[in-house]
């Protein structure tokens, strides 16, 4: 069995058994994808996860690639608005934000920012 390796790993979402997601391809792939059999040879397994939502937080805290499944996305997307949010100079950003692009507040920097990831 492999280590976990977050830049080379599959989940199965939502117990479909059906497909993986991907983190190496950033998308969903058939159980029956060559890459997958071969990384699953050796008796690692997937790891269950609930939601895509959810994915996507995971592959955000470890800085992967952004995903291209939209559920997937839009998790990664609120994680690392998140991160971005408890920085210790997020407080500059927002000053420099309502200077130049007359964003009034916090949010609505975060919202910003969201759109962009």
């Amino acid at each position: 069995m492999k280590p976990y390796d977050i830049f080379d790993w599959y989940w199965i979402v939502v117990g479909d058994a059906s497909r993986v997601y991907s983190s190496r391809g950033h998308d969903y792939v058939l159980v029956s994808d060559p890459t997958y059999v071969d990384w699953a040879a050796d008796g690692t397994a997937p790891t269950q996860i609930d939601s895509e939502h959810s994915l996507g937080g995971v592959t955000a805290v470890s800085n992967a690639l952004r995903p291209i499944p939209p559920g997937v996305l839009a998790g990664f997307q609120d994680a690392m608005t998140l991160r971005i949010a408890e920085q210790p100079d997020f407080k500059l950003w927002v000053e420099l934000y309502q200077q130049v692009l007359s964003i009034s507040t916090p949010q609505g920097v975060l919202d910003h920012i969201k759109v962009r990831l």
